[in-house]
This record gives structure tokens, C-alpha cells and sequence, in this order.
């Protein structure tokens, strides 16, 4: 069994680190003075600042004890994901990101280099994105590398938000359904699968039904569901 000094050199290597099924979305955006960040629409807006944002939404393994599911995104034409994110994903064997999609991996959160003061506490924060360390072939693999590395199965805990990670989560969640982050992110990924969908019900009912983070708390008969549909 490891002795003291070698369970704390496994806790500072292990911090920030984590494993789960990772699920991405890209989709078309502009940002617009006054109005931040905008859906780029096809026709109506100068082509010339269309970005393209490539969201990330990581659902930690049991063995991690988070509940709450850990959402980034970038934009792909910063160096954030083109040195950063990318990067790390080619290192892990990865040719294109379709391919990253459903994986099982390991992440390590590190700073994107963007910072900004909290406007509740007036303290200075320190953004992170997720680094790519290994892909699995599947979720046993998955669990099977989260002990090899030295970790134990840890109590179940509830991050406060969705930009906290493993090391920072200790709320716990009493958020009403309506306002849970886990639901709030999964419907923010909606949008870019109805423009997938193209507008059509039956397809966009199987990309939702594909996407577990999603069809957990929504089908295509969802309310918020069939007003993106409306104006798709």
C-alpha cells in the first residue's frame, strides 16, 4: 500500500485531472457590440465574422463523485484551441474532432489565459479549458485508468457551477430542476443540433436521443424543444 508521501505526490499529480465520456458541438457565432456573443445566421450576417464555436460538455465517471456535468467552449479560431485544445487532441491519436465525440477520456483543466473579476466578490478569476491526456475505448478502460492513476472512488458532490472543477466542487446541489446547470447546459446544446436537424423533426429527435447529456431532460416534444424548432 502507498505510504503518506506517495498519496500526496498522487493528489497534487492527480489534481484538476479528469475522467469521463466527453460529448462536442460546433456551431456558428458572431459577436456583436452591446450584444456579446450572437448565432450567426447564413445570409443575414457579413461572412467575414463568422467564428465558430466548439462547445465541450464532460460527464465525470461514478468513481469521480462529481454530479454535475463540467461544460467549456472556445472559439477554434484562437490559440486556445488551435495550440491548446487541438493540440493535445492530435497528441491523443485524434485526426478529426468528430472523432472525440462520446469518447471516454482523461482531462486536465488548465488555465485558458483569460481572466476576469467575479462581479458578486470582486475576486480576480482564472479561466480553464480541458487539455486532453488519454482516450479510452470505453468507459471500463476508462474507470480502469482512474485507478491505475492512483485514485479511489470519492463521496458523491455537486460542483456550484459549471466552471468549477473536481478540485473547487464542494456545493451541494439543491438547484430546482428548472434551473439545474446539468439541464441548463443540455439546453444550450439544442440549438446547434436543430441546426444539424435542419429543421426537420425526425432527425433532430434521433440526434437528441443519440446525446445522453440531452435526452435526459428533453425530447423533441419538449417545449423548449419545439420553440428553437419553430423558428429553425
Amino acid at each position: 500500500m502507498p505510504d503518506a508521501f506517495d498519496r500526496a505526490v498522487s493528489a497534487a499529480e492527480n489534481r484538476n485531472v479528469l475522467y469521463g465520456r466527453v460529448q462536442l458541438t460546433a456551431s456558428d457565432v458572431m459577436f456583436e457590440k452591446g450584444f456579446g456573443k450572437l448565432s450567426f445566421i447564413e445570409g443575414q450576417h457579413d461572412p467575414n465574422r463568422r467564428r465558430t464555436e466548439v462547445g465541450f460538455v464532460l460527464s465525470p465517471i461514478d468513481e469521480m463523485g462529481i454530479m454535475n456535468l463540467i461544460q467549456r467552449s472556445c472559439i477554434a479560431e484562437s490559440d486556445e484551441w488551435g495550440k491548446l485544445i487541438w493540440l493535445s487532441m492530435k497528441e491523443c491519436g485524434i485526426k478529426h474532432p468528430r472523432e472525440m465525440d462520446g469518447k471516454f477520456v482523461k482531462v486536465q483543466m488548465v488555465p485558458n489565459g483569460r481572466n476576469w473579476t467575479d462581479k458578486k466578490t470582486g475576486e480576480l478569476r482564472t479561466g480553464t479549458t480541458m487539455k486532453f491526456l488519454a482516450v479510452y475505448k470505453d468507459e471500463s478502460n476508462c474507470k480502469l485508468a482512474f485507478s491505475a492513476d492512483g485514485n479511489e472512488p470519492r463521496e458523491s458532490i455537486s460542483t456550484d457551477d459549471t466552471q468549477n472543477t473536481a478540485a473547487d466542487a464542494m456545493a451541494v446541489d439543491m438547484t430546482p430542476v428548472k434551473d439545474n446547470p446539468e439541464r441548463q447546459t443540455a439546453l444550450a446544446f439544442i440549438d446547434p443540433l436543430v441546426k444539424q436537424a435542419k429543421g426537420d423533426k425526425a432527425e433532430l429527435a434521433k440526434l437528441i436521443s443519440n446525446t445522453p447529456f440531452i435526452s435526459k431532460w428533453f425530447t423533441v416534444e419538449s417545449p423548449e424543444v419545439q420553440q428553437l424548432l419553430g423558428v429553425a
